[in-house]
C-alpha cells in the first residue's frame, strides 16, 4: 500500500511540474497490476465456498494447487512491486533532489 501512494503521490508532483512522461506507467507496473489480480483471484477461487463453481475441479487440479499457485503468484507480484517502484523513484530521483540540470526554473 505505501508503494501505491508513494508512487501516485510522486506522479502528480511530477505531473504539476510538467514531467509526467518521467514516470509514466511502465510495463513492469502492468505485470504487477495483472499479478496482483491474478493472485488474489487464485485465492478467492481456491476458498471454500468462494463460488458456486469449483474452476479447480473442471481445470482438473486440487484447490491446494490453485491457493499456492495464488500465493506464489502473490509473492512474484511483491517482487515486482519492490523493482517497479525501485524504477520510478530512480527516474525521478534527479528531480526530487533538484540535481536535474536539464530543468530551467
Amino acid at each position: 500500500m505505501a508503494r501505491e501512494i508513494s508512487i501516485s503521490a510522486l506522479r502528480e508532483w511530477m505531473a504539476e511540474k510538467g514531467l509526467r512522461a518521467v514516470v509514466k506507467v511502465g510495463p513492469l507496473g502492468k505485470c504487477k497490476t495483472a499479478m496482483q489480480m491474478i493472485s488474489t483471484l487464485m485465492i478467492l477461487v481456491a476458498c471454500p465456498g468462494a463460488a458456486d463453481f469449483d474452476i479447480a475441479l473442471s481445470l482438473n487440479v486440487s484447490k491446494h494447487a490453485v491457493f499456492y499457485g495464488g500465493i506464489m503468484a502473490l509473492y512474484l507480484s511483491t517482487l515486482l512491486t519492490m523493482i517497479s517502484g525501485y524504477q520510478y523513484l530512480s527516474a525521478a530521483w534527479p528531480f526530487l533532489t533538484g540535481n536535474d540540470l536539464s530543468v530551467k526554473e
